[in-house]
């Protein structure tokens, strides 16, 4: 094998690569890239056996071939490379090492046989499709996945739940996460899709990995699903991953119906939460106490051990005086990611919980649970 690819090309496409492949593996092919020189393009996979990744970009080929390079070693290297150089890649057929030379620098690094790759399976039956932004999409992973459960008990809530919805005729992509306190939920337009798609369930750390996979940009991606398999297809990138097996709650019979509504500045009451933040900063459960009276909301964080903090704000409420018991650090996650200058708070009573939303985007909210005295 032998080929010669420009340095920027290459290092973005290994970089992508080393996303999915775990650092610690009983499995040494595993932390390794698969590296094919053939018809006048290089192809990179790699894969942890739940998700694979696999691009292709021009290279001059001069010998066809293939080989498994370690990934976060090649990576290292080819990061320090001017970005201007071109590099060669040499894999002699008697040798069990890598030659990469890049202007006046040189490495042997070692190799396994390509014959040793998991093979990358893509299922041929994919029949629900939908194509999206990925910029909204990602936008919209980054809104909910802080409210994925991280207890390992929890299967059904370990992940983002995808279903669609239509609202005043418009095609929408919902993405829903919970950790049984916490319920987000948010709404991408969809560019066309399959009708009657099932909803599914796709992993905690798939969803952090599209961070580090898909460009953001307005053109389209195609993403195709079937029962336990996804993929989505960028440009020449396709990125898989197994479904979480799993079925996600019923979510709408937990948002609750509200008789009472506040409307506050999202800084501002994003400000005085974090302002009180730091008495009960050792706290378990750290609670804040939230009387709403008019146009007053009254803040109070009482600590065991750091005495308390107390604070008020103008808001705009219409309801009777109510007093809310709620997670200081769960209210912090919710309204720091409203950034709109506006959010709205809704609830039934003191034991129900409350929805904050979006007040420009009212398919954007959180319900949050309250805690008990």
């Amino acid at each position: 094998m032998h080929f010669v690819i420009n340095q920027k090309d290459f290092v973005e496409m290994i970089h992508r690569a080393q996303s999915v492949v775990e650092r610690k593996t009983t499995m040494p092919i595993l932390s390794h890239v698969l590296i094919r020189a053939e018809h006048g393009r290089i192809h990179a996979s790699s894969t942890d056996l739940e998700m694979s990744l696999q691009e292709s970009c021009v290279a001059e080929i001069e010998a066809e071939g293939s080989v498994a390079l370690p990934v976060f070693l090649l990576h290292e290297i080819l990061r320090k490379l001017p970005s201007s150089a071109s590099v060669t890649v040499i894999k002699n057929i008697d040798e069990n090492q890598v030659h990469i030379k890049s202007e006046k620098s040189r490495f042997k690094v070692p190799c396994l046989e390509s014959k040793d790759f998991p093979d990358i399976k893509i299922s041929t039956d994919l029949p629900f499709r939908f194509h999206i932004n990925p910029t909204k999409l990602l936008e919209g992973v980054d809104l909910v996945r802080f409210s994925i459960a991280v207890d390992g008990g929890r299967y059904n809530l370990s992940g983002i739940y995808l279903h669609t919805s239509v609202e005043n005729g418009d095609n929408f992509l919902d993405l829903v996460t919970s950790d049984g306190h916490r319920l987000t939920h948010t709404k991408v337009p969809l560019v066309a899709y399959t009708p009657n798609m099932p909803g599914i369930l796709i992993s905690r750390k798939m969803a952090g990995e599209l961070f580090s996979i898909l460009s953001k940009s307005e053109d389209p991606i195609l993403v195709a699903y079937s029962e336990n398999q996804i993929v989505f297809e960028q440009g020449n990138l396709t990125f898989i991953s197994r479904l979480v097996d799993a079925t996600f709650p019923a979510y709408q019979e937990m948002i609750p119906s509200c008789s009472y509504h506040g409307t506050i500045n999202a800084k501002i009451f994003l400000d005085a939460l974090e302002r009180l933040s730091p008495i009960v900063s050792n706290e378990k459960s750290p609670h804040i106490n939230i009387t709403l009276s008019g146009e007053m909301m009254k803040l109070h964080a009482p600590s065991q051990g750091q005495g308390e903090a107390r604070d008020e704000l103008l808001v705009n409420y219409n309801g009777p005086e109510m007093s809310l018991m709620m997670n200081l650090r769960y209210l912090i996650d919710i309204v720091s990611r409203l950034k709109e200058t506006e959010v709205q708070i809704d609830f039934e009573n003191a034991s129900s919980g409350i929805v904050v939303s979006d007040m420009q985007n009212p398919g954007t909210f959180c319900i949050l649970m309250p805690m008990r005295g």
